[in-house]
């Protein structure tokens, strides 16, 4: 039973360690544009946190 909850314990951990492909240079600076249209507001949202709350 204890090596199960290790190996559980363990599978969950790894499987918090994701990484994904970055976007191109010219499609980050595209994407950061962020041009609204004439007769409506816009609102961007930056987080500067790892963790999204802290």
């Amino acid at each position: 039973m204890k090596k199960y909850i290790l190996a559980l314990l363990g599978t969950s951990l790894l499987s918090g360690c994701a990484t994904v492909p970055l976007a191109t240079q010219e499609a980050d600076q595209q994407a950061k544009q962020f041009i609204a249209p004439k007769d409506k507001a816009a609102l961007y949202i930056y987080r500067n946190s790892f963790f999204g709350g802290q």
